[in-house]
């Protein structure tokens, strides 16, 4: 699917939605996403539950987020404290805070200022 096809989503407060295809996810509060998804960008504000695969061009988890079972992502960024389920695949990755990857991690780049 194009990208300018593509919707954002937003996602406010507390909630629960499915997964899909869009353009860039925003979590802000408390909220899961019971599915697969495939975004140009993801960005969690707060605590955010995706309970599937995440495959995405950028993840960036400001609070707490837990990924599902794979994530793939050309960056991903965890300030504050990340849970992947299963396998890691990235580019890059920093973490300033806490992460922790319950499978394999593959990265040809990174950072770590926290645990």
């Amino acid at each position: 699917m194009d990208d300018a096809q593509r919707q954002d989503i937003t996602i406010n407060g507390a909630g629960t939605v499915g997964g899909g295809t869009y353009r860039d996810i925003t979590i802000n509060g408390s909220d899961t996403i019971n599915d697969d998804i495939t975004c140009r960008r993801l960005t969690v504000n707060g605590v955010g539950n995706v309970n599937g695969a995440v495959t995405a061009d950028a993840v960036t988890l400001h609070g707490a987020g837990t990924l599902g079972r794979v994530a793939q992502a050309t960056t991903l960024q965890i300030q504050g404290e990340g849970t992947i389920q299963g396998d890691a695949v990235v580019g890059t990755l920093r973490v300033d805070g806490a992460a922790t990857v319950r499978g394999g991690i593959t990265a040809e780049g990174g950072s770590c200022a926290g645990r």
